[in-house]
């Protein structure tokens, strides 16, 4: 998402594409205003940066699950796809074992209509499931 942000902003303010250095101030930016407390950013799943965070102010609620719309799956917050994971744990309570996941993982992209669970959807929910386990199995 923050990636995404910044390049929108950097067009939207007459620039045409946003290169590394630029990409790093906009980074540096960013962490300045989360260091003053202006916004929060979210947990990034394992192994990304700032850049692919969510950010939202404190009067905002950490996760606003809604319709994927035309997301694609990465485009999601982490934290909303985990909180999806969760319900359809909880609706089908025997794709909560360990030995299910792929089957899990396939009812979570067939509730967000995707088709095929390919292995880098796999690796991302993965990903997510790992970093927000504990959320996901309260």
């Amino acid at each position: 998402m923050g990636s995404y942000l910044m390049r929108r902003h950097y067009k939207a303010s007459g620039g045409s594409s946003l290169s590394s250095q630029k990409e790093a101030l906009y980074l540096r930016r960013i962490k300045s205003v989360i260091n003053r407390g202006e916004i929060i950013a979210e947990e990034q799943i394992s192994g990304e940066n700032l850049a692919s965070a969510s950010f939202r102010t404190h009067d905002q609620p950490p996760v606003i699950t809604r319709v994927r719309g035309a997301r694609d799956l990465y485009d999601m917050p982490p934290r909303e796809v985990a909180m999806i994971i969760r319900g359809v744990m909880q609706t089908h309570r025997e794709l909560a074992k360990a030995n299910n996941r792929e089957l899990l993982f396939r009812q979570v992209l067939l509730l967000l209509d995707f088709t095929k669970l390919t292995r880098k959807a796999e690796e991302y929910l993965t990903r997510i499931f790992a970093t927000y386990a504990e959320e996901i199995t309260k």
